[in-house]
């Protein structure tokens, strides 16, 4: 079995997941629902819990790049939404140094086939027998025939058609493609940027900028109040060049959200709530391995942040944080994938090898983005 952009994933909290209240072969599982991941997956530990025999996946060499090959269970009674379906999961364990929550996800060939009401602000879905009434004044975009994922086609000016990837196993707002990043970043010069960090098995460990959209427009659809980045590299690289963007949880609390499974097509309509706290990088450094087999760290940091005001530079070694020696994570797992996703006024001690000295620098975390940040403006309209 081959997938590709599955369980993407992160050092997220229960808070972002969609959980399903599920069973499998009559034994309760802690399964999310997962549109990014093309079939249901189990971790280790589930599989061996339920009992179900696997068998290896068959040996195919020169995989395309961000597909994984991967084992595949026995058929299994899988329960959820007052209906079972009979299916083969795949069996993938995250690395150590990641936290995950869940002994798997509910992945988009389950999901695809049902009426769901995506309720991001609940962290629910809730089944429908039928459309609610109202539909009619809602947008309807057909979903593009995949099964790799929850894809829609989005009319975009000059009358073409984007593909807008939708995927409920990430936790951020807004991914675009890097033509579209790249556009939207020249068109905002002046807006605060943070960094993140986040792993995803088609592609390892990620980092990106990201920033906070007042209002932006992706064809036909327009939304206020939403974190927005570079799109995850799997996704975008699967996506083409029809790739528009990636809406994660953060963006689907930004509207209402119905799927037609059975008539392949979605309907939404954008909200004007408040937006709500939007947990991130309140340091905006994030630090990568230097080099695949070395022990040490190197800062990747943004302007005008906590990171950079303390003296923090791109290319800085760290060697401490708080004290404790900082080390490459997948040697030392103990020590987690730092994203410093922690609260407002943390101070944070570092010590750092530049140009052969040491140095000891001094930060307090603050809210960059998000509604909670002392920047943030309302989008036009919203009080």
């Amino acid at each position: 079995m081959y997938a590709a952009a599955l369980l993407v994933g992160c050092q997220n909290s229960p808070e972002d997941r969609l959980w399903v209240d599920s069973s499998i072969n009559n034994q309760p599982v802690h399964l999310f629902a997962d549109t990014g991941s093309t079939i249901s997956m189990l971790r280790s530990s589930a599989v061996e819990k339920l009992g179900l025999k696997t068998t290896a996946p068959p040996s195919r060499p020169n995989l395309p790049p961000g597909t994984l090959s991967f084992p595949v269970t026995e058929l299994g009674n899988l329960s959820f939404f007052n209906s079972t379906d009979r299916i083969h999961f795949g069996e993938q364990d995250m690395p150590e140094y990641i936290r995950f929550d869940a002994d798997g996800v509910v992945g988009w060939s389950e999901l695809r086939r049902k009426i769901l009401l995506f309720d991001a602000i609940a962290r629910q879905i809730q089944p429908l027998d039928k459309l609610p009434d109202d539909i009619a004044g809602w947008t309807r975009l057909r979903v593009f025939p995949s099964r790799e994922m929850l894809i829609m086609e989005m009319p975009m000016p000059g009358g073409s058609l984007g593909l807008i990837y939708v995927d409920t196993g990430n936790p951020s707002g807004v991914g675009l493609s890097p033509e579209h990043w790249q556009a939207w970043s020249a068109a905002h010069p002046g807006v605060q940027k943070t960094m993140r960090i986040y792993y995803t098995p088609g592609a390892g460990v990620v980092t990106c900028e990201q920033s906070w959209a007042r209002e932006i427009s992706l064809g036909s659809l327009t939304l206020t109040d939403t974190p927005v980045e570079e799109g995850d590299p799997v996704t975008t690289r699967a996506g083409g060049p029809r790739h528009v963007a990636t809406l994660g949880l953060a963006a689907l609390r930004r509207l209402d959200f119905i799927l037609d499974g059975p008539q392949n097509v979605v309907y939404l309509r954008p909200k004007n709530t408040p937006p709500m706290p939007f947990e991130h990088n309140r340091l905006g450094a994030v630090f990568t391995l230097l080099g695949p087999d070395g022990e040490s760290l190197v800062a990747h940091v943004a302007d005008g942040t906590p990171a950079y005001q303390a003296g923090l530079r791109n290319g800085d070694i760290i060697t401490k944080i708080n004290n404790v020696y900082r080390l490459n994570w997948e040697k030392h797992p103990s020590l987690g994938l730092p994203d410093f996703v922690w609260p407002s006024g943390t101070k944070i001690t570092f010590q750092i090898l530049r140009e052969g000295g040491h140095y000891l620098l001094f930060a307090r975390l603050r809210d960059l983005i998000g509604p909670d940040s002392s920047g943030f403006q309302p989008a036009a309209g919203e009080h």
